[in-house]
């Protein structure tokens, strides 16, 4: 019997390449015209390719998983950029930190950085619960930290004041620790398991030893890794339709009767739901009913094309200061040099703006990347243009851990032949946990039909 894999975002393509490599025959259909998710979709400039967002493909640990999504004998490969260490850099309170993607401390000024010091030396370990996400951040980081610096970035970001958000809603944006003072400082406080929860390594230098090995496309961005993907699913046999949904569900215990839009029809030993869980719950007629409607972020991404090198090295950064418009930046160059006389880069900029004036959003994000200090003053603008999506990101307020709690209480009524997958559970956010899930969840399945 076949095996039904519905999304071929990344999740997706794992979950159907997975199947196969035990030897499982798939079938993979995907609602768009083209699979992939926003990782298939790329913006393209005299040969630069420019992302949907800042996407490096890390390996995950797993020797069998990272063979799946990268390939065999990556030390010998010529397809991948290898990335051994990501620097990565932010911009927050009017000051750009190329040495490290965590905050540091000292951006504020003395007599604040002096209260900060204070209360996070004099801290200890709350005993308490914990309801919300300021009473979080306060206890971790103190005060000051909490109120200068993430109430005002997550207001930013997620479009709500902290009092909106749930706890650890801020780790989809900010990283969970912060630099406090000179590297001999920091690392010496981190033997204290307290600490370590709490402070970072100042620079990427620093936590070379906790990295994970990253990877990036030679050509055509992620965008070729994800045509690579469904090109090595086709060869082994597997089964893909675009601009398909499924329309019909009814599981039994031989199997699960499966009808798609385009009129056929499998019966399917197992169905494996990557897409939005409340169209699965829809098909079988289990209602999710939400005192309040989840909210997400729109995203505008601003690319560009500059006539000279960028004034820093780093990958990628986030820019988490309130008086910038722009959240993360992608240099490509940076990553993989592909042109010697021109240098491009993506932003995202987050907001509830569904229509804008595009040509006053791309200068006031040329002008805050001058201010930023990563495009010179005297760089000319070759192109620039921006792409605007959908639903990008979800505000984690109340509604949204009522929309997940729902998901998790229906999932555990499903079949044991239906599977629901991704980040869209809200469980995962970032790419390799969420490959991580996946895959467990797969060799799981697997070995108790073994």
């Amino acid at each position: 019997m076949k095996h039904v894999v519905v999304g071929s975002g990344i999740v997706g393509l794992l979950i159907a390449r997975g199947l196969q490599a035990f030897g499982k025959k798939v079938v993979l259909i995907e609602a768009q015209d083209e699979i992939g998710g926003l990782l298939g979709k790329s913006y393209e400039y005299k040969g630069l390719r420019f992302d949907y967002g800042t996407h490096l493909v890390p390996t995950t640990g797993n020797v069998d998983l990272d063979e799946l999504i990268l390939g065999k004998k990556l030390k010998y490969t010529k397809d991948w950029v290898r990335l051994p260490v990501i620097k990565s850099g932010n911009f927050t309170n009017g000051w750009f930190n190329t040495q490290s993607p965590y905050i540091d401390l000292h951006c504020l000024n003395k007599k604040k950085y002096a209260q900060v010091c204070v209360e996070m030396l004099n801290a200890k370990e709350s005993k308490k619960d914990i309801n919300t996400l300021r009473e979080q951040l306060e206890t971790s980081f103190g005060k000051v930290v909490t109120q200068t610096i993430y109430a005002p970035a997550l207001n930013k970001l997620f479009g709500v004041g902290i009092s909106s958000l749930i706890k650890d809603a801020y780790r989809i944006f900010i990283p969970p620790r912060v630099i406090l003072g000179s590297p001999m400082v920091n690392q010496a406080l981190k033997q204290s398991s307290y600490f370590d929860e709490k402070l970072a390594y100042s620079s990427v230098d620093e936590s070379r030893h906790l990295s994970c090995m990253h990877f990036y496309p030679r050509k055509n961005g992620v965008f070729d890794w994800v045509l690579k993907m469904q090109k090595t699913f086709l060869k082994q046999g597997g089964e893909l339709y675009k601009s398909t949904t499924l329309s019909q569900l009814k599981p039994s215990k031989k199997g699960i009767k499966c009808t798609f839009s385009n009129g056929q029809k499998i019966n399917a030993d197992s169905l494996w739901w990557t897409a939005s869980p409340l169209l699965l719950f829809s098909l079988l007629g289990k209602t999710v009913k939400l005192k309040k409607r989840v909210s997400f972020r729109q995203t505008h991404l601003v690319h560009f094309v500059f006539n000279q090198k960028f004034l820093t090295d780093v990958s990628f950064f986030t820019c988490f200061d309130p008086d910038f418009q722009s959240f993360r930046v992608t240099l490509y160059p940076c990553i993989h040099k592909t042109s010697d006389d021109m240098f491009h880069c993506t932003v995202e900029v987050l907001n509830q703006l569904k229509k804008m004036d595009k040509s006053i959003l791309i200068a006031d994000i040329e002008e805050e990347l001058k201010k930023m200090g990563a495009v010179s003053r005297k760089a000319k603008k070759i192109h620039a243009t921006v792409q605007s999506l959908g639903n990008t990101f979800p505000v984690k307020d109340v509604a949204f851990r009522e929309m997940v709690q729902k998901i998790k209480q229906i999932e555990q009524t499903l079949p044991n032949n239906i599977h629901l997958e991704g980040v869209a559970k809200g469980h995962s956010f970032f790419m390799r946990d969420v490959l991580l899930d996946a895959y467990k969840a797969l060799k799981k399945s697997v070995k108790n039909k073994e």
